[in-house]
């Protein structure tokens, strides 16, 4: 006589095999498909951020402006940053305050400016002699004279500015929040439109008299303006349109979060790659790491 329970088993257990196998193919493709319509979603930003990055990485690129690198230039009159931090400590005349040996450090460059008959020049150099940069703007990009007529401007008067100070003072205490003191540092940049010599250009006016001309009625070039798009951050507080900027903008940070974990995910689905995958992993983790330490180090920061 034949043992059927054997078979009666097999077939008991065949369901709970077959539907935990789909399980696993429905997960990889609700991933995928948010990995690539996601993509898909912010692959205008995406291409926004790339060009930017390399326009500001590189200041000559779609622009009149050149750049050449400068060798090493040792200044023997310099001082070291170790001897001048231990001097200004001497002269703050403080004893509990004493200078951690090895501690200080240079940052920034030497800036110089010149010009040539056709050419405004800036030259920028390590303090201590690893180099620097050249860097030549056209004269045809300067201001007009009239640039200049507005020095020392104060349209807006002390009692108006306090007035303003006491205003900010409620719209702060509506919320709850106390402050002992609230000064006012800075106004909003005035922009605007002018016609010189029948040619518009545009104006951004500080309330301190300083102005910022451009040919143009747009005013700024498409350099400019596409940097601009890069640097725009943070919600400004009220319904407009850097607000919905930077909600995109929390879309895109996040969509790149998940784009990372979505693809280790895709990744890690396929077996045959999972070695070569790792190692790639772990040279980008190691490669952040090096260059992340060394950039806090060289900032002090470490």
């Amino acid at each position: 006589m034949v043992d059927l329970q054997p078979m009666l088993n097999i077939e008991t257990q065949r369901p709970h095999k077959v539907k935990r196998r789909r399980i696993k193919p429905k997960l990889t493709k609700l991933i995928r498909r948010l990995h690539l319509y996601l993509g898909l979603t912010l692959v205008p930003w995406i291409i926004l951020y790339g060009m930017t990055a390399l326009l500001f990485n590189h200041s000559d690129w779609f622009s009149p402006r050149q750049t050449w690198s400068l060798n090493e230039t040792v200044f023997r009159d310099f001082p070291a940053a170790d001897q001048l931090a231990q001097q200004a400590l001497v002269e703050l005349g403080n004893e509990e305050v004493v200078l951690v040996p090895e501690s200080a450090s240079w940052l920034g460059h030497l800036s110089f400016r010149g010009a040539n008959e056709t050419h405004k020049a800036r030259v920028y150099l390590h303090p201590e002699g690893s180099g620097g940069k050249l860097r030549l703007d056209p004269k045809s990009l300067e201001q007009p004279d009239w640039g200049d007529g507005l020095k020392d401007w104060a349209p807006i008067s002390p009692e108006q500015q306090q007035g303003f100070e006491q205003q900010a003072r409620k719209a702060v205490h509506d919320q709850d929040v106390e402050l002992a003191s609230l000064a006012l540092r800075s106004y909003p940049t005035l922009r605007f439109q002018v016609l010189y010599n029948g040619e518009p250009h545009s104006v951004e006016l500080e309330l301190d008299g300083s102005m910022d001309i451009e040919k143009g009625k747009g005013g700024s070039s498409l350099r400019s303006k596409l940097m601009r798009l890069h640097v725009t951050h943070g919600s400004p507080g009220y319904i407009g349109a850097r607000w919905f900027w930077a909600r995109i903008v929390d879309v895109m940070g996040f969509a790149m979060i998940l784009w990372g974990v979505t693809g280790m995910i895709m990744w890690w689905t396929l077996r045959t790659t999972r070695i070569q995958g790792a190692i790639a992993l772990a040279v980008g983790g190691i490669t952040i790491a090096v260059l992340a330490t060394s950039i806090w180090m060289v900032l002090g920061m470490l």
